[in-house]
């Protein structure tokens, strides 16, 4: 799974989890402190992964960096030994 994936799913679960709170604020049922509670519980967890979401996905774009940087680097040292003149031994 991708992280547009993960985003997208992320994003879905979060509308659900609105639309049921919303619906339970709106109920002529009187609303069950337990519904309540593991709605308050479902927010929280949403968030968090939210959060760790963000967080992977600047971890992610940091390793592409790093990757290009080395990418780079060794690039460079491989045309310094493909440019380099040959070795020699004098005896």
């Amino acid at each position: 799974m991708n992280t547009s994936e993960w985003t997208q799913q992320i994003k879905a679960v979060r509308q659900r989890a609105d639309a049921l709170q919303n619906h339970a604020n709106t109920s002529p049922l009187p609303s069950s402190e337990i519904l309540h509670d593991s709605l308050e519980e479902l927010n929280t967890a949403l968030e968090e992964l939210r959060v760790a979401e963000e967080e992977i996905r600047q971890q992610n774009q940091e390793l592409i960096d790093i990757r290009f940087a080395l990418e780079v680097e060794r690039q460079r040292y491989k045309e310094l030994f493909d440019f380099a003149p040959d070795a020699y031994s004098s005896n």
